[in-house]
């Protein structure tokens, strides 16, 4: 997976409908505009949905509802070669273990026309992200 699209996105759009029979998402944002994002279901479980970083297209964010931040993976902070924007901060997961992260910024987080300029997003390593 390239990274997670989180509530901090999702929060500035309003879902109108997820049609699973054309794998599109219609959003709608906050100052009105509207707009479509195609999607993979990925073993009937987990919606893909493209993001555009710095005008690269990634085919593979989870659509993560629940998740509080976006993020993306190492491995695409590494080939697009995003900087550390400030000092370590520590994330507690779900079982209570801290784990030192940081923020890199990239120049455009887009999501089809909805986009954030100097965005600044948690890289984070995945694992066991299918079941």
């Amino acid at each position: 997976y390239d990274g997670i699209l989180g509530i901090d996105i999702l929060k500035k759009l309003k879902i109108i409908t997820i049609d699973l029979v054309k794998n599109k998402i219609h959003f709608k944002h906050i100052k009105n505009f509207t707009t479509t994002s195609s999607f993979q279901l990925m073993h009937g479980k987990k919606i893909l949905i493209p993001i555009r970083i710095n005008n690269k297209t990634f085919k593979h964010f989870i659509f993560d509802t629940g998740g509080g931040t976006s993020d993306i993976s190492y491995n695409l902070q590494r080939l697009l070669q995003l900087k550390k924007t400030g000092n370590t901060v520590n994330i507690v997961d779900v079982n209570g273990v801290v784990e030192k992260s940081y923020f890199v910024e990239a120049s455009s987080f887009c999501l089809k026309n909805y986009c954030k300029k100097n965005f600044q997003i948690m890289p984070a390593k995945y694992h066991n992200l299918v079941t």
